[in-house]
């Protein structure tokens, strides 16, 4: 559902000769190894990351998801998910520059909201910085699927899909936690698309960040709530599935 293909460059470590001593998975054509691959590196789900809710929340009635226990499987948790690269990607070097790509081009990575608010009176809220450091840096030049995910005002979300491989946004959705489709904020979307062309020639995670800073602003949206009902309501059940599992 979450992943599309597209042919990948084969890996230099294609063109090493074989001998006798190579295992039998390495004699395989690459095309296969891709094919192989690619069923292995594939998440049936986004990873989501900075704030998540995988974990439930037993004692709380912040969220419209409290109001209809056993209606969602997924709840409300602080806690930050890393995604751990696949074990294949760790069996051997050529095995690893062969699937890894895999994995970041084909999975889908969401930034979560509560990363872009900037606040210089406290420490650091921008919990991306984890991943970041875990994820090899050219990986950021073949992702094609990160989604910068925030709220405008609750319950009003926005989510901006951005290729970084093509250096190009690709989809942006404005809706609410009940299911509205709502109005797209053309000016805030105006920058972002400026940042990627600004650093067109850069490397993808100078890319990235460039995006990120742009995103801290999407505070300086306008607060009204422009889905009804607004805020908490025990009349709407909350719709479920990725999109409105953060």
């Amino acid at each position: 559902m979450w992943r599309t293909t597209e042919p990948l460059s084969l890996p230099d470590s294609d063109r090493h000769p074989l001998n006798s001593t190579t295992p039998r998975f390495l004699q395989l054509s690459i095309e296969i190894r891709l094919q192989i691959y690619a069923q292995l590196v594939a998440s049936a789900r986004p990873f989501l990351i900075g704030r998540c809710q995988d974990k439930p929340r037993r004692s709380h009635n912040s969220s419209p998801r409290d109001f209809f226990p056993g209606e969602h499987h997924i709840e409300r948790n602080d806690q930050p998910s890393r995604p751990t690269q696949p074990p294949i990607t760790r069996v051997c070097r050529q095995i690893r520059e062969e699937s890894l790509p895999l994995f970041y081009s084909d999975n889908y990575f969401w930034l979560i909201h509560n990363e872009f608010q900037p606040d210089t009176n406290v420490s650091p809220r921008r919990n991306f910085d984890p991943w970041i450091a875990q994820t090899p840096r050219n990986m950021f030049d073949v992702m094609r699927h990160v989604s910068l995910c925030g709220y405008v005002a609750w319950p009003t979300r926005i989510m901006i899909d951005v290729d970084l491989k093509h250096r190009s946004i690709t989809q942006v959705r404005s809706y609410s936690t009940y299911g509205d489709e709502l109005k797209t904020y053309e000016v805030f979307v105006e920058r972002i698309q400026a940042a990627l062309t600004a650093e067109a020639h850069s490397d993808g995670i100078t890319v990235l960040k460039s995006v990120l800073l742009v995103c801290d602003g999407i505070w300086t949206l306008s607060k009204e709530h422009v889905s009804a009902p607004p805020g908490l309501s025990r009349l709407r059940k909350p719709r479920s599935g990725p999109d409105y599992d953060w």
